[in-house]
């Protein structure tokens, strides 16, 4: 079973940015779940996104991330530096232990 994470290249401004958000906030989940760690916030500010139209740009320039339902320090810190930076520093760095055995397509074949 192949548990490395969907390449960010593959969605980064493919999607709106609150799918964009959404969409790494659930893969945030799965590392995490594989690690045992709890992660259900994450889940749930992922679908608390996709159901409503917040202008994240404009809550993150403003520091109001946290009217989002879910959304705490950590997350929100998460949420400002993918809107801002268009990167985030805790998706891209894999866990060695969560790499993949073998050669695939996350792996970077």
């Amino acid at each position: 079973m192949c548990t490395t994470r969907i390449p960010y290249r593959l969605f980064k401004d493919r999607v709106s940015l609150r799918d964009e958000v959404a969409l790494l906030l659930l893969q945030i989940t799965y590392l995490l779940y594989l690690q045992g760690k709890k992660r259900t916030a994450y889940q749930r500010v992922a679908f608390n996104l996709q159901k409503q139209p917040y202008d994240l740009v404009t809550l993150a320039e403003e520091d109001r991330l946290s009217e989002i339902p879910g959304v705490g320090k950590v997350i929100s810190s998460l949420i400002k530096e993918i809107v801002i930076q268009r990167r985030c520093r805790y998706y891209t760095i894999t866990p060695q232990h969560l790499r993949c055995p073998r050669e695939c397509y996350d792996c970077g074949l």
